[in-house]
C-alpha cells in the first residue's frame, strides 16, 4: 500500500507546489498528534513574502474543516475566551504571531500548549452594586499549534514548547515557485480530490485510533544529547510523530496486546523530517 506521506507528497504536485515537500509532511503529521497526550507544535519562520503563510494554508487545506480553527492574528488573552472546548482535538493555526509577542512571552500560550489547560482571571466592577467580582475564562486541550512569524527568534519559553521551522529562501527555490505559478496560471485546473482523500484519511485516523508501543523508545532516549536543555520536550515531540506515523499506516503493522506497534520506518520518516 503507498506510503500515507507519498500520497501527500503526490498531491501537493498536483496543486502546483514547488520544491521540497518536507516541511508540508511534517506538518500534516504534525496535525494527527492533535489526538495525542503530547501534541506537537510548529513555528513557521521566514521573512515577508518567503512562502510561510503558502506552506500553512496548503497544508491547512487538507484537514477537516471542523478539526481546525484558523485567524490571521490574535491578541495575548483571547485564547481563553474561546470556549472550553472550543479548541480540544483541533488544530489552531495563527497567520501572524505578533499579536501573541511580548517581551516576557505569552504564559497563557505555554500553559495551553504544557498543560493541556488555560485559565485566566479578572476582576470586574458590578454596575449595580460597585462590588467586585472575579469571571473566569477556560479553554483546554490538548491542541497543536501553527503558526508562523517574521520573527528569527521569540521567547525562548513560548518556541521551546514547538518545533521551529524554515522555508527556503533561496534563489533556487524562489524560481521553482516562479515557474510553479506560471503553470497553474495558464492550467487553472482546480483539483479538490487532493484535498478530500487527504481530508477523510484524516478523519479514518481519529475513527481508527488505537494505543501505539514503540518497542525502541528506549534507544531514541539513550541517544539524545542530555547536554541539550529542551531534550525533554523534544522527546516527547519525537514520540508523539512517531506514533502519529505508526497510526497513520496501522493497517501495515503488527498489532499486539491490541497496540499498533511502530516499526522501523516509523523513526526513519520522523527523523528524516526533524533533521535539519
Amino acid at each position: 500500500m503507498l506510503n500515507k506521506l507519498k500520497r501527500l507528497d503526490i498531491a501537493l504536485k498536483n496543486i502546483y507546489f514547488a520544491g521540497s515537500t518536507d516541511n508540508a509532511k511534517l506538518l500534516f503529521l504534525a496535525s494527527l498528534t492533535r489526538f495525542a497526550k503530547k501534541p506537537v507544535s510548529i513555528l513557521i519562520k521566514g521573512a515577508s513574502g518567503s512562502g510561510k503563510s503558502a506552506l500553512l494554508n496548503t497544508v491547512l487545506r487538507f484537514i477537516p474543516e471542523e478539526d481546525k480553527e484558523v485567524f490571521t492574528g490574535m491578541s495575548e488573552k483571547s485564547i481563553v475566551h474561546m470556549g472550553q472546548h472550543a479548541l480540544k482535538e483541533k488544530v489552531l493555526a495563527i497567520q501572524e504571531f505578533s499579536g501573541l509577542n511580548n517581551p516576557a512571552g505569552n504564559t497563557l500560550l505555554r500553559s495551553l500548549l504544557s498543560e493541556d489547560k488555560a485559565r485566566w482571571q479578572t476582576t470586574i466592577q458590578n454596575a449595580k452594586d460597585n462590588n467586585f467580582i472575579n469571571q473566569h475564562a477556560t479553554v483546554e486541550g490538548p491542541v497543536a499549534l501553527f503558526m508562523t512569524t517574521t520573527e528569527k527568534y521569540i521567547h525562548p519559553e513560548d518556541e521551546n514548547r514547538m518545533i521551529s521551522i524554515t522555508v527556503d529562501q533561496s534563489a533556487e527555490q524562489k524560481r521553482k515557485v516562479l515557474l510553479a505559478k506560471a503553470v497553474a496560471f495558464n492550467d487553472k485546473k482546480i483539483v479538490t480530490e487532493a484535498f478530500k482523500d487527504l481530508q477523510e484519511e484524516s478523519l479514518r485516523y481519529q475513527k481508527n485510533l488505537k494505543s501505539v508501543h514503540i518497542p525502541y523508545a528506549k534507544s531514541i532516549a539513550q541517544s539524545m544529547d542530555t547536554n541539550f536543555d529542551q531534550v525533554l520536550r523534544h522527546f516527547d515531540k519525537i514520540l508523539s510523530l512517531i506514533e502519529a506515523h505508526a497510526l497513520l499506516h496501522q493497517e501495515d503493522r503488527e498489532l499486539k496486546h491490541e497496540k499498533v506497534v511502530a516499526n522501523e520506518e516509523d523513526y526513519e520518516v520522523v527523523s528524516a523530517l526533524l533533521e535539519p
